[in-house]
């Protein structure tokens, strides 16, 4: 490509996805290289911080997501314990009826 930037090249080709120029349907020549950790960690780092929205929207999801989860699942688990108990008295009440109904026989 004589008059484009290539990092403006490679940003387009990811956001469109296209394979081939629009203008003369020439296929372009793309190969992709596997970077370390630290360098796909760093990568999605900056990335993350240049779209700063995205990154509040992210966080403030993410949080509300905690939140509602972490509340969620207390509410869960007292419930569980809640019907754990109510059986335990079922159990309890039908082994009386039964007690009292073999007492009175």
């Amino acid at each position: 490509m004589k008059y484009v930037h290539e990092s403006c090249l490679v940003k387009w080709l990811n956001q469109t996805c296209k394979m081939k120029c629009e203008v003369c349907k020439f296929d372009y020549n793309i190969s992709y290289e596997n970077g370390s950790l630290a360098q796909n960690i760093s990568f999605a780092l900056r990335s993350a911080f240049r779209d700063k929205r995205r990154l509040v929207r992210t966080l403030l999801y993410s949080l509300y997501l905690w939140i509602f989860y972490k509340r969620f699942l207390q509410m869960i688990l007292s419930n569980l314990k809640s019907v754990k108990q109510a059986g335990k008295t079922l159990i309890l009440t039908l082994f009386q009826l039964r007690v009292t109904k073999w007492l009175f026989q």
